[in-house]
């Protein structure tokens, strides 16, 4: 399955991702299989950011091996 998105459309897709991630985590200590599958769906749609020109919306840390929202002034955009 293929999926167009302009960048806007994108953008605001990571940042969807990015408050999603938070409600499910917000209330949680530690992390267990039931986020798996939403923070493989993150770490998809982190790493398409450099195919859409949104390398500044998104960081690759090396320590945590993982993509991560870079947010500036509390918004992705």
């Amino acid at each position: 399955m293929k999926i167009n998105f302009t960048k806007k459309e994108f953008v605001t897709l990571l940042e969807m991702i990015d408050v999603t991630n938070w409600v499910i985590l917000a209330n949680k200590v530690e992390k267990g299989p039931t986020e798996k599958p939403y923070e493989e769906l993150e770490r998809k749609l982190f790493a398409l950011s450099l195919e859409f020109g949104c390398e500044d919306k998104v960081k690759y840390s090396k320590e945590l091996e993982n993509y991560l929202p870079y947010v500036s002034g509390g918004k992705l955009s």
